[in-house]
């Protein structure tokens, strides 16, 4: 665990409330990036990180310290970006929406290879949890005792998941590059 997370937050518990943009400005980036990962809209990512942080700050008295504070922030953001994908999956029922949200801002990384392109466009079909445990596994580089925390979900079933989505995303990326690219190509796709 952190000692300096954990001296500030016993700081703002003991009534120093101002310590806590000292969380923010620590943390902000990586919850930030996780909900790049996960969140296609760029107004709910901000809506989303913005909440994490509220939600964090007026339920502080409930972090244990038994995690990190990163832990336990990744799990207010995993909630609450379930909670906003569930609800827009309900909601969108337009075909403008589903091809939007299936880009995960494509736009913005005019860089980016067709491969690439592609990748991501099979990571956008995976669920909303496979898409996350992905994101805290492979971006955020946690531990599977830490995702289990954040998920709760058995660390065991953490490891047939990842490589139950490992083995689905290849099969999905060769059939989707079967056409565009040599065999020898296709078998350097590392998952």
């Amino acid at each position: 665990m952190d000692e300096d997370d954990v001296d500030i937050v016993r700081a703002c518990l003991a009534g120093e409330k101002e310590r806590f943009g000292e969380l923010v400005a620590r943390h902000q980036a990586g919850v930030a990036s996780y909900l790049y990962r996960l969140v296609p809209n760029t107004a709910d990512r901000e809506d989303i990180c913005q909440d994490v942080f509220v939600k964090a700050f007026l339920n502080l008295h409930q972090f244990r310290f038994e995690a990190r504070f990163s832990t336990w922030l990744f799990t207010i953001a995993y909630r609450r970006a379930i909670e906003v994908l569930r609800k827009r999956q309900l909601a969108t029922a337009s075909t403008d929406d589903v091809d939007a949200a299936s880009d995960l801002d494509l736009e913005h990384d005019a860089g980016t290879t067709e491969t690439q392109r592609i990748v991501r466009a099979q990571i956008a079909r995976l669920t909303v949890e496979e898409q996350t445990l992905l994101a805290l596994y492979h971006y955020q580089d946690l531990g599977l005792a830490e995702i289990s925390r954040i998920v709760d979900k058995p660390e065991g079933t953490l490891k047939s998941d990842l490589f139950r989505l490992r083995k689905k995303l290849k099969q999905g990326l060769q059939r989707q590059l079967a056409g565009q690219f040599p065999e020898s190509q296709l078998t350097r796709v590392n998952l």
